[in-house]
């Protein structure tokens, strides 16, 4: 034993410089966490800000990914991409979330995630931006003759690479087609809030979905048929089509998510007088371009009562296997998770046995990263 750890020094020392980064990255973030006792050069590698990005690019495509569910009750539960593996190779046909009343380092709210940092709201409305994994925190500014309402804020966190920085959208929702007022954006790098001019438009309450520098929704009137982009670099709007198929659909919900590195649109359709439907599954295989709209599947009601209304992509990443959250808004059965296996086109649902009818489940993404708050 003390053979190997006095060899452990002279190992690293004979790794070639360009190694040893790239060897890093594809680490889990605690282990890399240890690694930074090694040398001073090690702890200085580790903690700059360009290591930090080559790793939480390699954690999105890897089992640093983890999906956090939240019930009515204020109970979490972390499932990381290792709980789902199990899911999918196995022929369950049920299984128990693991919940928990607090987190750990911070009691609040997560209101929504973006590379590995969690926004959280206290009882008393601060804002409180976490890393869970590095147990950095900070506590983010107050909006000036600003009155938080918990109800009808919406959160939105992403990142700006032209700036290098994090902004974070505050929107006060208006259930009312005109115009949205008191948009709200803050810098990390500024640390201050300012009022966002060019947002003429009224998404729907639901977190913008983060991807390729933008924060993307669905309009409140699903009758357009239209995708609300913010973009974080230069702070204005713009919109993208739906499939055209489902430009004018009259019967259905809709729900966006990130599916395979993609853009993914979900669309359940309902039967007249019926709850009896289908949903299917649409990606945008070029972000931006309403023509690389690829339907992946249609999947046909499930047999019973059961009504698929509000999907939830899971990130996992499998050749052919993609999983969704399934929230029956009829409250008629229980939660469900949904396996598609794209490359046979078959299906299969797995119950959750321990969330109860009537209790609204919602979930977030994030990736564990070595990103700091601060």
């Amino acid at each position: 034993m003390k053979k190997l750890r006095s060899a452990a020094p002279i190992i690293a020392a004979d790794l070639p410089i360009d190694v040893i980064p790239c060897i890093l990255s594809h680490l889990p973030v605690k282990s890399v966490l240890r690694f930074k006792c090694v040398s001073k050069s090690w702890r200085s590698l580790i903690s700059h800000p360009h290591f930090k990005r080559l790793h939480l690019l390699h954690s999105h495509n890897s089992a640093n990914q983890v999906f956090v569910l939240r019930n009515p009750a204020m109970h979490y539960s972390f499932c990381d991409a290792t709980f789902f593996d199990d899911l999918i190779s196995e022929h369950s046909t049920q299984i128990q979330l693991p919940f928990r009343r607090h987190l750990r380092l911070c009691d609040g709210v997560i209101v929504c995630s973006c590379d590995g940092l969690l926004l959280l709201r206290d009882l008393y409305g601060q804002l409180i931006l976490l890393n869970p994994s590095t147990e950095e925190q900070r506590k983010l500014p107050k909006v000036e003759n600003y009155y938080s309402d918990s109800i009808s804020d919406g959160y939105d966190l992403g990142y700006d690479s032209s700036s290098d920085d994090y902004k974070l959208l505050l929107r006060r929702l208006r259930f009312n087609p005109v115009i949205t007022r008191n948009i709200m954006i803050l810098s990390l790098k500024t640390n201050c809030w300012r009022k966002v001019k060019d947002f003429r438009h009224n998404p729907n309450t639901k977190n913008a979905i983060n991807l390729n520098g933008f924060l993307n929704w669905l309009q409140n009137s699903s009758a357009r048929g239209k995708i609300v982009c913010f973009s974080l670099a230069n702070e204005t709007t713009t919109e993208m089509e739906h499939p055209r198929r489902y430009s004018n659909y009259g019967h259905g919900l809709r729900s966006l998510g990130v599916l395979q590195g993609c853009l993914c649109l979900t669309e359940t359709r309902r039967a007249a007088q019926s709850i009896a439907q289908s949903m299917t599954v649409w990606i945008m295989k070029e972000f931006g371009v309403t023509s690389s709209w690829m339907k992946l599947i249609t999947v046909p009601q499930r047999p019973g009562d059961y009504a698929m209304d509000l999907t939830i992509p899971l990130p996992l990443h499998h050749i052919s296997k993609i999983v969704f959250l399934i929230d029956d808004t009829s409250r008629a059965a229980a939660h469900m998770l949904l396996i598609i296996d794209l490359e046979a086109q078959n299906y299969r649902f797995i119950k959750i046995a321990n969330v109860q009818k009537y209790m609204l489940l919602t979930g977030l993404t994030f990736s564990r990263s070595l990103i700091s708050p601060n």
